[in-house]
């Protein structure tokens, strides 16, 4: 385990974090029974010896981010893979969970860390709510493991709790404003045939997965299958498939994008791997018009996802 100095960041504005990262989130299915921060903290020490619950502490970024996000579990393809964020009631049902499968070590010898959300597909995050370790206040990461099941299995350096939170915000910002993505008929079809969640999320995993960005360390050019734009299309002759919040997706066969797509109002982009940043193509027009051509030729369709 880490001994990286314990940092709790008593001024994290947990506001301007949602507003910041909550573009990125989906909710994941129904939202559990409400609870707050302050009955989670109370509910777990009851569950603890004497000892423990005397060492249980909610970092106070934990506390204002949990009430914030209130009682949804939160997905997200754009942060990374399979990002998850759980409410206080998903923390509760973990720790519960933990509690009653880990006596060796347990809490008493590893420290108490809760769990918080997961990414990938193994990966789980825990946040350190220990007075008593050093690590108190910030956040780690395990291999389909739990800390108090095996004390080695926490793998990140430590990270403060209210620097994790921020740095969801940065990583899956674009410089653009929309993109046109080939797609083909099954790949149309996936989009087309889910609920919001389901369809929305396969939009943007395509799109996330075809499109260079930083978050990705990407160090070749936009790929074939994509355009990015550094403005978003003035207009477009069919109404969206998938809307939530700022993002929206369109479907069109690519004859039906030809009079749509202004050059004047918007820039074709290309990631420039030596200087880290989007690039405005030459001959944009030119660009475009062999985009669409090439779709029509493969019979596929062109996913326009604005954000």
């Amino acid at each position: 385990m880490s001994t990286t100095a314990a940092r709790t960041d008593e001024t994290f504005d947990a506001a301007g974090w949602w507003r910041a990262v909550r573009p990125a989130l989906l909710p994941l299915g129904e939202p559990e029974p409400s609870l707050t921060a302050a009955a989670l903290e109370t509910t777990l020490r009851d569950s603890l010896s004497p000892e423990l619950a005397r060492r249980l502490e909610l970092p106070s970024a934990l506390r204002a981010a949990l009430d914030v996000a209130g009682p949804h579990a939160w997905l997200s393809q754009r942060i990374c893979r399979d990002f998850i964020l759980l409410p206080a009631r998903g923390v509760l049902t973990a720790t519960r969970s933990a509690l009653a499968r880990f006596a060796d070590p347990g809490p008493d010898a590893a420290g108490l860390w809760l769990e918080l959300g997961s990414r990938g597909d193994r990966e789980r995050l825990f946040v350190c709510c220990d007075r008593a370790d050093p690590s108190f206040g910030c956040v780690s990461a395990a291999e389909d493991q739990h800390p108090w099941c095996d004390e080695s299995a926490l793998l990140a350096e430590d990270q403060p709790l209210a620097d994790f939170y921020w740095d969801l915000t940065t990583g899956w910002r674009r410089r653009f404003a929309a993109r046109l993505v080939q797609v083909s008929v099954d790949e149309a079809a996936a989009v087309r045939s889910g609920d919001l969640l389901a369809g929305l999320t396969t939009a943007l995993e395509l799109a996330d997965g075809l499109t260079p960005d930083p978050a990705w360390r990407s160090t070749c050019r936009a790929p074939d299958r994509v355009l990015v734009l550094t403005e978003a299309p003035a207009s477009l002759p069919q109404p969206a498939l998938l809307r939530h919040e700022d993002i929206s997706v369109h479907l069109l066969p690519p004859r039906a994008l030809v009079g749509a797509l202004q050059p004047a109002a918007w820039g074709v982009a290309s990631w420039d791997a030596e200087a880290g940043q989007l690039r405005p193509k030459r001959d944009a027009l030119t660009v475009v018009w062999a985009f669409l051509a090439r779709v029509e030729r493969q019979r596929g369709y062109v996913m326009v996802v604005v954000e």
